[in-house]
C-alpha cells in the first residue's frame, strides 16, 4: 500500500462517489462529526485508482496532516 502508516491515529475519510476525493481528520473524529461538516478537515485532495490501490493520502498528506495539527496546540 503506497499510504503511510498512521502513527498519528488520523481519520481517513475517503469519498463514497468513488472520484477519489479524499480527507484527513484529526483523531477520534467520528463518522457523524465528518457528515455534519462539524469536523476539523487537516488536509484534502484527489487520488487515482490504479486498479489495486488509491495514490493518495501518501506520505507527504499525512506529514502535512500532523504539521497542520501541530500548529494548533
Amino acid at each position: 500500500m503506497t499510504n503511510h502508516p498512521n502513527r498519528a491515529n488520523l481519520v481517513l475519510c475517503r469519498s463514497d462517489r468513488g472520484d477519489g476525493g479524499w480527507s484527513l481528520h484529526p483523531p477520534h473524529t467520528s463518522d457523524e462529526e465528518i457528515a455534519t461538516g462539524d469536523a476539523a478537515m487537516l488536509v484534502s485532495g484527489d487520488a487515482e485508482w490504479d486498479g489495486t490501490e488509491w495514490s493518495r493520502p501518501n506520505v507527504e498528506d499525512y506529514a502535512e496532516a500532523r504539521r497542520v495539527m501541530a500548529g494548533w496546540s
